[in-house]
């Protein structure tokens, strides 16, 4: 990715809340500034098991809120799971899952081989969508709004994210 394509950790947690306050969500969901504000780099698989460690310290146990522990659940499109075999390691660990959702144009040919009982990997196939979806990667977006007429036909994309590219093409 080219350093035009580049958008800061700290400029993309800016333009997630502005989207979650958009869709009036910030009730049930936040933007967590953990990784942006630390020196190293932590993959997703390693920071869904911290998350599963603390909640589950947290908030298991005697005299505590649950008595049973939490399953973390990392979601992804069907593209990075066939990319990153992490995905599925990360599945077999201690009070994870990972919920893997079909994407357009991607094989599902791998998934398919796993045993959905037992493995902690949900498939949502979206097999009665497919004909309707449409690709919302944020690739597709950033072309969109780098072509000289910079629109968005389909609104795939909030508000906050058509200001900002409106505003970086502009200057480049």
């Amino acid at each position: 990715m080219g350093h035009s394509d580049w958008i800061s950790a700290k400029k993309r947690c800016e333009l997630c809340e502005e989207a979650i306050k958009y869709e009036k969500l910030e009730d049930f969901i936040a933007v967590s500034r953990g990784e942006i504000e630390c020196d190293a780099f932590f993959d997703f698989d390693e920071v869904s098991e911290n998350l599963a460690k603390f909640l589950n310290s947290e908030l298991c146990g005697p005299d505590k809120l649950l008595e049973n522990p939490l399953k973390v659940v990392y979601v992804c499109g069907l593209d990075h799971f066939n990319k990153c075999p992490y995905v599925a390691q990360l599945a077999k660990r201690e009070n994870m899952a990972c919920a893997v959702i079909y994407r357009l144009g991607a094989s599902d040919d791998y998934i398919k081989t796993f045993d959905v009982k037992s493995s902690n990997i949900y498939y949502i196939t979206l097999e009665n969508e497919r004909e309707k979806l449409i690709d919302i990667s944020s690739t597709a977006i950033r072309k969109l709004h780098q072509t000289s007429t910079n629109t968005d036909p389909d609104n795939l994309s909030y508000p906050c994210v058509k200001k900002y590219y409106e505003e970086k093409c502009s200057k480049n």
